[in-house]
């Protein structure tokens, strides 16, 4: 009897375990910060938690496909880098993933040519907001991820 209710116990908790975990995997990327918002965003980054943060911004990097032209709220450091190889400037702006700063991760971002660099962007290390659509690009045969811009608030 005993082992009849253990049996069953155990089924149980491997049930709620499987239903938990399907419940949570889902290719289509949800608006996060409430879905009843008028903003326009599509996927809010700003408020996830450093667990969810990290996740979410793989999930871009991996199936950038599932994210395409949606439009995606993001905010953290300003970083800009010169590739002097293609004579070009590129933008990120780089997140905290977790408490002890070990494991940073960004996403590029570019503004139309109407924007020059650096008279029209921020200093660098600045702490910044940005709501952008974001677009694929691709440069020598590789395909990456960007956000496509003109909103960029700085934080204080």
């Amino acid at each position: 009897m005993k082992k009849r209710i253990s049996a069953i116990i155990l089924c149980a908790i491997i049930m709620c375990t499987i239903t938990i975990a399907l419940a949570g995997c889902s290719r289509n990327p949800q608006k996060y910060s409430g879905e009843n918002s008028n903003d326009g965003v599509d996927v809010d980054l700003t408020s996830m938690n450093e667990t969810m943060l990290s996740a979410e911004l793989n999930n871009i990097k991996e199936n950038p496909d599932d994210y395409l032209g949606k439009t995606i709220k993001i905010n953290g450091d300003y970083f800009p880098s010169y590739d002097q190889a293609n004579n070009k400037y590129y933008h990120s702006v780089i997140t905290k993933s977790d408490p002890n700063n070990c494991c940073t991760e960004g996403i590029l971002f570019s503004r139309n040519e109407n924007y020059k660099y650096p008279e029209d962007y921020p200093a660098e290390g600045s702490k910044i907001e940005m709501t952008g659509l974001l677009k694929k690009a691709e440069e020598q045969g590789y395909f990456y991820p960007y956000l496509e811009t003109d909103e960029i608030k700085e934080l204080r």
